[in-house]
């Protein structure tokens, strides 16, 4: 086998690009994930005679279409319960006739009219291998194994112990919507949110199409966040666009690159094939030929309100994200996560959508807080 050039991979997954399903109909949901496997094979196979940097990123730049595939199928909110898990996607030339089995069980739930997801070809779904996406909410986790342990006693001893408990808590907390994470302490319970979040994609669309025609664009669409994009290569003049940038001394800005999910991580942000930009758009930002880059203070949310809810603070939360917000809704103060900034620097969520969601967790948050306390009778 001769390895590829760096052109024969970019042609590669230029053929998943325009074959990457346009619904969530199980046929070609399937078929895809055929081409996808069939691409990730060929490449380890290749990685086994020389391996190489190149082949390494083309392998995450592969599963990027498998991670389209999940957020087509299934919400963020299922997608961040499935991606709890370290480490990274395994090789699938390793699992010979193991993947074959779980091919062929994805091939049979297709066959009954539920979208299956393979979750070795995603880089963000780590739990399972087959999920069954009946539910966008609720899939449901499935392990494909060929032969079963020889005595029931070690099933759930040592790592295939600790496995099955992860996927069982992980599918209990999908289904009912509270419950503990096998390897967490607290109990997590689900808040559903109404909000439907609005995007700035007409901007995107319109910095990166100038990036592709080298006029590289930096711009405040208003003075709490910053755009810009440019070509590989290319800079954008970027002094007039970050003079217009509110901020004072102390203030934190949140900066997230298109490339940042290219290069390393687990994303929870839809990438950008599922984005509403043009195609020229979305094969330039899923290569990486144009970086766009997003800023946002993250104080812009602070004093926010609506009615009795109002954003006081910004505190300073250890974990994944190193921002949070105290919130008063009436006579109670609550902590959200500052996660709607992944949202507007990555998913690109528009600031005034990002700032009526975060209000609406802290009502939901309250709520439940009262509720709990009624029910003890604090």
């Amino acid at each position: 086998m001769t390895a590829r050039s760096e052109q024969e991979l970019r042609d590669s997954r230029r053929r998943l690009f325009e074959a990457f399903p346009r619904t969530a109909e199980p046929d070609a949901i399937l078929h895809f994930q055929s081409l996808l496997a069939e691409e990730i094979l060929r490449t380890e196979n290749e990685q086994q005679i020389e391996e190489s940097q190149l082949r390494k990123l083309h392998l995450r730049a592969v599963r990027l279409y498998g991670d389209g595939v999940a957020h087509r199928l299934l919400s963020a909110y299922a997608i961040r319960q499935l991606s709890r898990n370290s480490g990274k996607p395994p090789n699938l030339i390793g699992q010979g006739a193991a993947f074959q089995l779980v091919k062929d069980c994805a091939a049979e739930v297709a066959r009954h009219g539920v979208p299956p997801l393979l979750a070795d070809l995603t880089n963000v779904v780590r739990n399972g291998d087959l999920i069954l996406c009946l539910d966008p909410n609720s899939p449901r986790i499935v392990e494909c194994k060929s032969s079963k342990v020889k005595d029931a006693r070690f099933e759930r001893q040592g790592r295939r112990g600790r496995q099955l408990a992860r996927f069982e808590s992980i599918q209990a907390f999908l289904d009912e919507g509270r419950g503990r994470i096998f390897g967490e302490e607290n109990e997590r319970i689900t808040v559903e949110i109404a909000h439907t979040p609005r995007f700035s994609f007409s901007t995107v669309n319109a910095i990166v199409k100038s990036a592709l025609a080298h006029k590289p664009l930096a711009l405040t669409p208003s003075p709490d966040e910053f755009y810009a994009a440019a070509l590989e290569g290319e800079t954008a003049d970027v002094s007039a666009a970050l003079a217009n940038l509110k901020h004072k001394k102390g203030d934190h800005i949140a900066i997230g690159r298109s490339l940042d999910p290219l290069q390393s991580g687990v994303w929870e942000t839809p990438p950008p094939v599922l984005w509403k930009v043009d195609d020229s758009a979305k094969w330039a930002l899923m290569e990486g030929d144009v970086t766009v880059s997003r800023a946002v203070r993250v104080e812009t949310f602070v004093g926010l309100a609506r009615g009795d809810t109002r954003v006081e603070s910004l505190v300073h939360p250890k974990g994944k994200v190193p921002w949070a917000y105290a919130i008063v809704v009436g006579e109670e103060r609550v902590t959200v996560l500052g996660n709607v900034i992944l949202d507007v620097v990555y998913g690109h969520q528009t600031l005034e959508s990002a700032g009526e969601m975060l209000l609406e967790q802290a009502e939901k948050a309250a709520a439940l807080i009262r509720g709990v306390a009624q029910r003890i009778g604090v």
